[in-house]
């Protein structure tokens, strides 16, 4: 859907700059023609009137183009995957900027700037429908083998034979919730762990295989939901090819107070803040 806006956003933009750049030329043109007296009042045809009121959109039409596709896009979480660090409702903020400067519409790479990095949190199209976005956090970057241990609930990190530093500290217990602070080389954030429950039948790989190590294969990244016991993610599915990564989750710039099928009640203003 945001593809097919994109799309629709940057015809709407080139089709009322084509309309302006006219009306702009067709402007100058007449001044220098009938050299216009001043204070001279023109009048306008209807077509004339619309022309140019088309024509005026167009700035604004620019600058939301260039914000949305090259800078900033507003995303909506819809699940609990990614819990405790985002809720449902969370109204984030995408730099897309951050990884490189892509086409809007191809999404090919037109300026690199760097590399994702293990602990970034990203928005990226669900490789198996492109259609679906998606919001993880990258636990594992090309070159890396991934080890998860599906009882401890823990992970291990290996490149090329060496160990990448992962730890955990600050055990919480909550309503049969487990809070733990992972924290991946110097990045830290909290993860969670369901106490109850037991998702062993569900590591499983397309190939119907039980495994637990993966290995990144090049432009491509491994990535996991915080709630560690309730998210779809690269251990059932596999891994995000980079050209599908949108840009790094930064901000959370609003939540809405609402029930299930019910309007919003209000804003919660202690949502708003900086992604961990």
């Amino acid at each position: 859907m945001n593809n097919y806006f994109s799309i629709i956003l940057e015809i709407i933009t080139i089709f009322t700059a084509t309309i302006w750049i006219a009306e702009k030329l067709k402007l100058i043109s007449y001044i220098q023609k009938k050299n216009i007296i001043k204070k001279k009042k023109i009048k306008l045809t209807k077509k004339e009137y619309l022309i140019k009121n088309i024509a005026s959109i167009f700035p604004t039409l620019l600058f939301v183009f260039i914000i949305r596709s090259f800078i900033y896009e507003p995303f909506q979480i819809p699940s609990k995957s990614m819990l405790p660090n985002l809720i449902v409702r969370d109204f984030i903020l995408v730099e897309k900027f951050s990884y490189g400067l892509k086409d809007p519409i191809t999404q090919k790479t037109l300026i690199k700037i760097k590399n994702p990095k293990r602990g970034d949190v990203i928005v990226f199209k669900y490789p198996h429908n492109t259609k679906l976005y998606y919001i993880k956090r990258i636990i594992g970057i090309p070159g890396d083998i991934i080890s998860y241990d599906n009882l401890k609930k823990t992970i291990k990190i290996y490149k090329k034979q060496k160990n990448i530093s992962v730890t955990y500290n600050n055990k919480k217990n909550e309503n049969n919730r487990i809070l733990i602070e992972e924290k991946i080389e110097n990045k830290k954030y909290c993860i969670l762990i369901n106490n109850t429950k037991n998702i062993n039948k569900l590591l499983m790989y397309p190939s119907k295989k039980y495994i637990k190590t993966w290995k990144i294969p090049k432009n491509n990244y491994f990535v996991l939901g915080d709630n560690r016991d309730n998210s779809y993610d690269s251990r059932f599915w596999g891994f995000v090819p980079k050209i599908n990564i949108v840009g790094k989750a930064k901000f959370i710039w609003m939540n809405l107070k609402q029930e299930d099928g019910q309007w919003p009640t209000g804003i919660r203003l202690n949502r708003i803040g900086k992604i961990k």
